[in-house]
C-alpha cells in the first residue's frame, strides 16, 4: 500500500483509509453518498411480481425508505458538524439494519413489523439488536457507544465543554464534533453500516422475494410511471 500523503492527519486509522476517509473533506463527501448507495442497492433487490404486492414488499419498501432517510440526514448532520444528530441517527440506522437481519433469518417475525394499533408493539428492539450479535459479534458495543449519544450521557453531555492545559474551560451551545476524529468515525459507521445495509437488501429478498419468470423490476416500474406523466 502507498505511504500515506504528507497532508494527511496521520492518526487516521488504517481502517478508515481503507473506507476512503483521510481527513474531514473526504468524510463528507464520502457520507454524501450514502443514501444513493442505499437506492442503487434497493434497485439491485427490489422484485415486484405481476400479480401484485405482497407484504413481504411492502417491508423492504419500508426498510429501505427507513434506511435511505437515516443515510441522507446522517450525512446532513456531519456536514453541519452536528455529532448528537448524527450518532443518534446512526442508532436508529443500525436499529433499521438489525431488523432486516432479524426478520429475513425468522420469516415468520415479519407480520408483527405490519401490526397497528394500541395493544401491537412489533418487536421489542432488544431482542432485534441482541440478535444482530450472532452476526455481528462487535455490534453490541457499536449500539452501545451509538446510545450513549443518543441518550443523556457523559459522552454526548460533555461533548460541547473543552479545557486547556491551564484549566481554563469553554463551552460552545453550537453543536460541533469535540475532534476531527470523531467526526471521521461517524462518517466510518455511515460506510460500514452502509455496506451492511446493502448485503441485507439481498439476503431479504432472497428469503422473501423469490425470483419469478418475469418480474417487474424497481427501473420498469419507474419507466411506466414516467410514461403516465
Amino acid at each position: 500500500m502507498a505511504d500515506p500523503d504528507p497532508g494527511e492527519p496521520n492518526d487516521v486509522p488504517e481502517w478508515m483509509r481503507e473506507l476512503g476517509i483521510h481527513d474531514r473533506e473526504s468524510a463528507v463527501e464520502l457520507a454524501n453518498a450514502a443514501s444513493r448507495r442505499v437506492r442503487e442497492a434497493s434497485k439491485a433487490t427490489l422484485r415486484f411480481r405481476k400479480d401484485g404486492f405482497t407484504l413481504q414488499h411492502l417491508i423492504l419498501m419500508g426498510f429501505v425508505a427507513r434506511a435511505q432517510g437515516f443515510a441522507e440526514a446522517t450525512a446532513c448532520a456531519i456536514a453541519a458538524n452536528n455529532p448528537y444528530a448524527a450518532f443518534t441517527l446512526l442508532r436508529s440506522y443500525f436499529e433499521n439494519a438489525a431488523a432486516i437481519l432479524y426478520v429475513t433469518e425468522k420469516p415468520d417475525a415479519a407480520q408483527k413489523l405490519w401490526e397497528r394499533g394500541p395493544n401491537s408493539h412489533g418487536i421489542k428492539i432488544g431482542t432485534i439488536t441482541n440478535y444482530a450479535r450472532q452476526r455481528f459479534p462487535k455490534s453490541k458495543e457499536l449500539y452501545n457507544e451509538l446510545s450513549q449519544f443518543a441518550h443523556p450521557h457523559s459522552i454526548s453531555m460533555t461533548t460541547s465543554i473543552n479545557s486547556d492545559a491551564s484549566g481554563k474551560v469553554s463551552w460552545r451551545s453550537e453543536p460541533a464534533f469535540e475532534t476531527d476524529e470523531q467526526l471521521l468515525l461517524a462518517t466510518a459507521w455511515l460506510e460500514e453500516l452502509t455496506t451492511a445495509t446493502g448485503h441485507l437488501f439481498r439476503e431479504f429478498a432472497d428469503v422473501h422475494l423469490p425470483e419469478s419468470e418475469n418480474p417487474i423490476t424497481w427501473d420498469s416500474v419507474a419507466r411506466k410511471e414516467g410514461e403516465k406523466e
